[in-house]
Protein backbone atom coordinates (compact mmCIF):
# COMPACT_ATOMS: atom_id res chain seq x y z
CA UNK A 1 0.00 0.00 0.00
CA UNK A 2 2.70 2.57 0.83
CA UNK A 3 4.61 1.67 -2.70
CA UNK A 4 1.53 2.13 -4.31
CA UNK A 5 0.07 5.18 -2.78
CA UNK A 6 4.06 6.74 -3.54
CA UNK A 7 3.46 5.98 -6.91
CA UNK A 8 -0.44 7.22 -7.08
CA UNK A 9 -0.25 9.95 -4.76
CA UNK A 10 3.03 11.14 -3.18
CA UNK A 11 1.22 13.45 -1.67
CA UNK A 12 -0.31 11.32 0.77
CA UNK A 13 2.65 9.47 1.70
CA UNK A 14 3.42 11.74 4.63
CA UNK A 15 -0.32 11.43 6.10
CA UNK A 16 -0.64 7.75 5.26
CA UNK A 17 2.75 7.55 7.30
CA UNK A 18 1.26 9.47 10.26
CA UNK A 19 -2.63 8.06 10.47
CA UNK A 20 -2.43 4.55 8.80
CA UNK A 21 -1.25 1.23 10.65
CA UNK A 22 -1.06 -1.96 9.08
CA UNK A 23 -1.52 -4.93 11.82
CA UNK A 24 -0.54 -8.37 11.21
CA UNK A 25 -3.44 -10.80 11.42
CA UNK A 26 -3.77 -13.80 11.58
CA UNK A 27 -7.44 -15.69 10.54
CA UNK A 28 -8.54 -19.08 11.26
CA UNK A 29 -11.68 -21.01 9.36
CA UNK A 30 -11.89 -24.13 7.56
CA UNK A 31 -13.60 -23.21 4.17
CA UNK A 32 -13.32 -25.60 1.73
CA UNK A 33 -13.46 -25.26 -1.82
CA UNK A 34 -16.93 -25.40 -3.06
CA UNK A 35 -18.32 -28.55 -4.43
CA UNK A 36 -21.88 -29.54 -5.92
CA UNK A 37 -22.92 -31.35 -3.42
CA UNK A 38 -21.97 -27.79 -0.57
CA UNK A 39 -23.58 -25.75 -3.69
CA UNK A 40 -26.96 -28.12 -3.06
CA UNK A 41 -26.42 -27.64 0.65
CA UNK A 42 -26.06 -23.43 0.21
CA UNK A 43 -29.24 -23.33 -2.48
CA UNK A 44 -31.48 -25.41 0.47
CA UNK A 45 -30.30 -23.22 3.81
CA UNK A 46 -30.63 -19.85 1.63
CA UNK A 47 -33.76 -20.56 -0.87
CA UNK A 48 -32.50 -19.73 -3.82
CA UNK A 49 -28.82 -20.08 -5.70
CA UNK A 50 -25.92 -18.13 -4.07
CA UNK A 51 -22.98 -17.84 -6.43
CA UNK A 52 -20.93 -16.30 -3.80
CA UNK A 53 -22.05 -17.87 -0.55
CA UNK A 54 -19.63 -20.51 0.88
CA UNK A 55 -20.35 -23.47 3.06
CA UNK A 56 -17.78 -23.11 6.53
CA UNK A 57 -17.33 -24.28 10.08
CA UNK A 58 -18.67 -23.04 12.94
CA UNK A 59 -15.28 -22.43 14.97
CA UNK A 60 -13.75 -19.08 13.76
CA UNK A 61 -10.49 -17.25 15.31
CA UNK A 62 -9.50 -13.81 14.22
CA UNK A 63 -5.84 -12.65 15.94
CA UNK A 64 -4.95 -9.00 15.03
CA UNK A 65 -1.79 -7.18 16.43
CA UNK A 66 -1.95 -4.28 18.74
CA UNK A 67 -0.29 -2.61 16.34
CA UNK A 68 -2.64 0.65 15.64
CA UNK A 69 -2.25 4.03 14.26
CA UNK A 70 -2.98 6.81 17.52
CA UNK A 71 -6.41 7.35 16.69
CA UNK A 72 -9.97 5.86 18.04
CA UNK A 73 -11.16 2.29 16.52
CA UNK A 74 -13.71 -0.19 16.46
CA UNK A 75 -13.89 -2.25 19.96
CA UNK A 76 -12.96 -5.27 18.32
CA UNK A 77 -12.24 -7.54 21.06
CA UNK A 78 -16.09 -6.91 22.32
CA UNK A 79 -16.94 -9.02 19.01
CA UNK A 80 -14.25 -12.13 20.17
CA UNK A 81 -11.50 -10.53 17.82
CA UNK A 82 -7.86 -11.40 20.24
CA UNK A 83 -6.08 -8.25 20.22
CA UNK A 84 -2.38 -9.49 21.25
CA UNK A 85 1.02 -7.93 21.24
CA UNK A 86 2.91 -11.36 19.80
CA UNK A 87 1.40 -12.66 17.04
CA UNK A 88 3.94 -15.20 15.95
CA UNK A 89 3.12 -17.37 18.76
CA UNK A 90 -0.36 -17.77 17.94
CA UNK A 91 0.42 -18.80 13.72
CA UNK A 92 3.15 -21.26 15.45
CA UNK A 93 0.30 -22.71 16.94
CA UNK A 94 -1.87 -22.90 13.95
CA UNK A 95 0.51 -23.88 11.85
CA UNK A 96 2.00 -26.73 13.37
CA UNK A 97 -0.98 -28.21 15.31
CA UNK A 98 -3.94 -27.71 13.15
CA UNK A 99 -2.44 -26.69 9.87
CA UNK A 100 0.19 -29.94 11.23
CA UNK A 101 -2.44 -32.70 11.50
CA UNK A 102 -4.44 -31.55 8.55
CA UNK A 103 -1.05 -31.70 6.47
CA UNK A 104 -0.38 -35.58 8.16
CA UNK A 105 -4.22 -36.67 7.52
CA UNK A 106 -4.05 -35.68 4.30
CA UNK A 107 -1.01 -37.90 3.66
CA UNK A 108 -1.40 -41.16 5.82
CA UNK A 109 -5.05 -40.98 5.36
CA UNK A 110 -5.09 -41.13 1.42
CA UNK A 111 -2.89 -44.34 2.12
CA UNK A 112 -5.82 -45.50 4.30
CA UNK A 113 -8.01 -45.01 1.59
CA UNK A 114 -9.77 -41.76 2.58
CA UNK A 115 -10.98 -39.07 0.62
CA UNK A 116 -11.68 -36.01 2.78
CA UNK A 117 -10.34 -34.49 5.98
CA UNK A 118 -13.51 -36.24 8.25
CA UNK A 119 -12.81 -39.91 7.08
CA UNK A 120 -9.16 -39.61 8.46
CA UNK A 121 -10.48 -38.23 11.63
CA UNK A 122 -12.63 -40.11 12.66
CA UNK A 123 -10.71 -43.45 11.69
CA UNK A 124 -10.45 -44.83 14.91
CA UNK A 125 -6.50 -45.87 14.20
CA UNK A 126 -5.71 -42.71 12.32
CA UNK A 127 -7.41 -40.39 15.20
CA UNK A 128 -5.31 -42.51 17.73
CA UNK A 129 -2.38 -41.88 16.02
CA UNK A 130 -2.98 -37.78 16.06
CA UNK A 131 -3.13 -37.51 19.92
CA UNK A 132 -0.01 -38.39 19.88
CA UNK A 133 1.33 -36.52 17.17
CA UNK A 134 -0.25 -33.91 18.76
CA UNK A 135 1.18 -33.83 21.69
CA UNK A 136 4.55 -33.94 19.85
CA UNK A 137 3.87 -30.90 18.08
CA UNK A 138 2.38 -29.35 21.26
CA UNK A 139 5.79 -29.77 23.01
CA UNK A 140 7.66 -27.26 20.18
CA UNK A 141 5.63 -24.85 21.09
CA UNK A 142 4.99 -22.29 24.09
CA UNK A 143 1.61 -21.63 24.84
CA UNK A 144 -0.14 -18.16 23.42
CA UNK A 145 -1.46 -16.42 26.33
CA UNK A 146 -5.29 -16.97 26.43
CA UNK A 147 -4.47 -20.28 24.73
CA UNK A 148 -4.41 -23.65 26.44
CA UNK A 149 -2.61 -25.85 24.16
CA UNK A 150 -4.45 -29.12 25.09
CA UNK A 151 -7.72 -28.11 24.58
CA UNK A 152 -6.51 -26.49 21.47
CA UNK A 153 -5.48 -29.89 20.06
CA UNK A 154 -8.70 -31.69 20.89
CA UNK A 155 -10.67 -28.46 18.99
CA UNK A 156 -8.40 -29.23 16.26
CA UNK A 157 -9.55 -33.05 16.16
CA UNK A 158 -13.19 -32.31 16.46
CA UNK A 159 -13.12 -29.55 13.55
CA UNK A 160 -11.64 -31.71 10.99
CA UNK A 161 -14.11 -34.69 12.17
CA UNK A 162 -16.95 -32.40 11.15
CA UNK A 163 -18.54 -34.72 8.52
CA UNK A 164 -20.49 -31.32 7.32
CA UNK A 165 -16.98 -29.73 6.23
CA UNK A 166 -15.79 -31.93 3.20
CA UNK A 167 -12.18 -30.77 2.62
CA UNK A 168 -10.93 -32.90 0.00
CA UNK A 169 -7.23 -34.59 1.31
CA UNK A 170 -5.89 -34.08 -2.44
CA UNK A 171 -6.46 -30.29 -1.80
CA UNK A 172 -4.88 -30.47 1.64
CA UNK A 173 -2.09 -32.20 0.26
CA UNK A 174 -1.22 -29.65 -2.71
CA UNK A 175 1.48 -27.90 -1.72
CA UNK A 176 2.80 -30.17 0.33
CA UNK A 177 6.47 -29.02 -0.91
CA UNK A 178 5.78 -25.53 0.51
CA UNK A 179 3.77 -26.68 3.40
CA UNK A 180 5.79 -29.67 5.13
CA UNK A 181 8.42 -27.83 5.57
CA UNK A 182 6.91 -25.43 7.82
CA UNK A 183 4.46 -27.82 9.27
CA UNK A 184 6.00 -31.13 9.99
CA UNK A 185 9.87 -30.89 9.13
CA UNK A 186 10.58 -27.40 11.44
CA UNK A 187 8.94 -29.79 14.59
CA UNK A 188 10.45 -32.20 13.97
CA UNK A 189 14.29 -31.28 13.97
CA UNK A 190 13.20 -28.88 16.96
CA UNK A 191 12.16 -32.18 18.61
CA UNK A 192 15.57 -34.43 17.10
CA UNK A 193 18.23 -31.38 18.64
CA UNK A 194 16.47 -31.89 22.26
CA UNK A 195 16.85 -35.38 22.18
CA UNK A 196 12.60 -36.11 22.11
CA UNK A 197 10.80 -39.03 19.36
CA UNK A 198 10.06 -37.99 15.68
CA UNK A 199 8.48 -41.07 14.81
CA UNK A 200 4.62 -39.22 14.06
CA UNK A 201 6.89 -36.98 11.74
CA UNK A 202 9.01 -40.03 9.96
CA UNK A 203 5.68 -41.67 9.08
CA UNK A 204 4.00 -38.39 7.06
CA UNK A 205 7.76 -37.79 5.72
CA UNK A 206 7.08 -41.37 4.16
CA UNK A 207 3.84 -41.24 3.45
CA UNK A 208 4.41 -37.71 1.70
CA UNK A 209 7.42 -39.42 -0.39
CA UNK A 210 5.23 -42.53 -1.26
CA UNK A 211 2.85 -40.23 -3.13
CA UNK A 212 4.91 -37.01 -4.51
CA UNK A 213 3.81 -36.72 -8.03
CA UNK A 214 1.12 -38.99 -8.18
CA UNK A 215 -1.75 -37.38 -10.82
CA UNK A 216 -4.67 -39.52 -9.99
CA UNK A 217 -7.46 -37.55 -8.78
CA UNK A 218 -9.27 -38.45 -5.82
CA UNK A 219 -13.27 -38.87 -5.66
CA UNK A 220 -14.01 -35.61 -5.86
CA UNK A 221 -11.90 -35.26 -9.02
CA UNK A 222 -9.50 -33.27 -7.19
CA UNK A 223 -5.53 -33.74 -8.09
CA UNK A 224 -2.74 -32.74 -5.93
CA UNK A 225 -1.04 -29.59 -7.29
CA UNK A 226 2.84 -29.74 -5.83
CA UNK A 227 5.21 -28.06 -8.23
CA UNK A 228 8.16 -29.20 -5.94
CA UNK A 229 7.20 -32.99 -5.79
CA UNK A 230 9.00 -33.42 -9.07
CA UNK A 231 12.28 -33.39 -7.74
CA UNK A 232 11.03 -35.32 -4.64
CA UNK A 233 9.77 -37.95 -6.99
CA UNK A 234 12.56 -37.93 -9.29
CA UNK A 235 14.52 -39.02 -6.32
CA UNK A 236 12.59 -41.33 -5.12
CA UNK A 237 12.40 -43.25 -8.19
CA UNK A 238 16.07 -43.18 -8.85
CA UNK A 239 17.29 -44.28 -5.15
CA UNK A 240 15.63 -47.81 -5.45
CA UNK A 241 15.84 -49.41 -1.91
CA UNK A 242 13.70 -47.61 0.88
CA UNK A 243 16.95 -46.40 2.72
CA UNK A 244 18.42 -45.61 0.02
CA UNK A 245 15.19 -43.32 -0.70
CA UNK A 246 15.02 -41.86 2.72
CA UNK A 247 18.63 -40.64 2.16
CA UNK A 248 18.14 -39.30 -1.11
CA UNK A 249 14.90 -37.35 0.20
CA UNK A 250 15.99 -36.08 3.46
CA UNK A 251 19.18 -34.69 1.94
CA UNK A 252 17.37 -32.11 -0.51
CA UNK A 253 17.19 -28.64 0.19
CA UNK A 254 13.43 -28.35 1.89
CA UNK A 255 14.81 -30.60 4.61
CA UNK A 256 16.65 -29.00 7.87
CA UNK A 257 20.19 -29.77 8.85
CA UNK A 258 19.16 -31.61 11.86
CA UNK A 259 17.02 -34.05 9.40
CA UNK A 260 19.19 -34.69 6.94
CA UNK A 261 22.20 -35.78 9.42
CA UNK A 262 20.00 -38.00 11.47
CA UNK A 263 20.33 -41.50 10.81
CA UNK A 264 18.04 -42.64 12.81
CA UNK A 265 15.19 -40.19 11.41
CA UNK A 266 15.94 -41.24 8.16
CA UNK A 267 16.18 -44.82 8.94
CA UNK A 268 12.57 -44.35 10.71
CA UNK A 269 11.19 -43.02 7.51
CA UNK A 270 12.66 -45.68 5.69
CA UNK A 271 10.96 -48.50 7.57
CA UNK A 272 7.55 -46.69 7.11
CA UNK A 273 8.55 -46.64 3.67
CA UNK A 274 9.08 -50.34 3.45
CA UNK A 275 4.96 -50.72 4.90
CA UNK A 276 3.89 -48.49 2.81
CA UNK A 277 4.98 -50.29 -0.13
CA UNK A 278 2.91 -52.99 0.55
CA UNK A 279 0.10 -51.17 -0.22
CA UNK A 280 -1.87 -52.41 2.77
CA UNK A 281 -3.96 -50.26 4.59
CA UNK A 282 -4.99 -52.51 6.94
CA UNK A 283 -0.97 -52.91 7.77
CA UNK A 284 -1.11 -49.08 8.20
CA UNK A 285 -3.78 -48.78 10.25
CA UNK A 286 -2.35 -51.69 12.61
CA UNK A 287 0.86 -49.77 12.83
CA UNK A 288 -0.48 -46.99 13.85
CA UNK A 289 -2.25 -48.41 16.28
CA UNK A 290 0.66 -50.06 17.31
CA UNK A 291 2.74 -47.22 17.36
CA UNK A 292 0.13 -44.96 19.76
CA UNK A 293 -0.60 -48.41 22.40
CA UNK A 294 3.89 -48.23 22.29
CA UNK A 295 3.48 -44.48 23.16
CA UNK A 296 0.64 -44.65 25.78
CA UNK A 297 2.72 -47.26 27.81
CA UNK A 298 6.15 -46.21 27.34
Amino acid sequence: MTEFVANARPGLSGWLEDNVAFPDSMVDRIVPRMSESSSRRLAGASGGQDALGVVAEPFRQWVLADAFADAPRPPLEETGVQIVRDIAIFEHMKHRILNGLQSAFAELGRLAGHSASHEAATDPALAGWALRFLAAQAETLSCPPGENLDTYAATTLHRLANPTIVHPLAQIASDASFKLPQRVFAPAAERLQAGRDVAPHAAVVASWIAQAGDPTPDQYGVRVSDPGSAQVAAARDAAGPARAVADAVVRTPLFPEALAASDDFKGQVAAWLDLIRCDDPDRLRARLRDDTRSDAHA
